[in-house]
């Protein structure tokens, strides 16, 4: 694992690449059905990301990109652009963990997924969020060839009750029908 500060167009340096192998060919970007993922909240894991989390009190939001060798884990906040680079045999094992989310609005009663998604490396242990909005592409995401093996899917049987949802999110919910 290594950790990198990107500059402000975000493009990792050819040497950072390297590290990964190298960037997948169009025709390798089509198998797969695309090599970037949707947003994900990221939660804990990183040191030097763990130091930008409190700059502010946006949502601290991260992507993913698959490389040949590894995958790179993009996180911003205001102007500070960092990137962590992982090798897929850095990765011991993905746990997703989803919970079904029973939302009223406006008398309709609606049921939504949000998951949890741990990572364990053999240096330690990423956590991340899946929102209700971005859930179906994130599942989608960690069902890719790279990380089939490793990964996990539970479903939790109980539904979570959301009576006191942000509203912007909740319109976000809404949106995805």
């Amino acid at each position: 694992m290594k950790v990198v500060m990107l500059q402000n167009d975000t493009q990792l340096s050819k040497i950072d690449i390297a590290f990964l192998g190298r960037k997948l060919t169009l025709l390798e970007s089509i198998k797969l059905k695309g090599i970037g993922s949707p947003k994900f909240i990221y939660q804990s894991g990183i040191i030097a990301f763990d130091d930008i989390t409190s700059l502010g009190s946006a949502t601290n939001y991260c992507s993913f990109e698959l490389l040949t060798e590894g995958f790179v884990l993009r996180f911003k906040k205001r102007d500070i652009n960092k990137a962590c680079l992982i090798k897929y045999e850095d990765v011991a094992n993905i746990d997703v963990i989803s919970q079904k989310i029973r939302i009223i609005y406006r008398g309709k009663i609606y049921i939504r997924h949000s998951a949890k998604i741990f990572i364990l490396l053999t240096e330690n242990k990423l956590e991340l969020e899946l929102q209700p909005t971005f859930y179906k592409a994130g599942i989608k995401f960690f069902k890719k060839k790279p990380f089939e093996e490793k990964c996990n899917f539970t479903l939790l049987p109980e539904v979570l009750e959301k009576e006191n949802i942000d509203i912007s999110l909740l319109e976000s919910i809404i949106n995805s029908l």
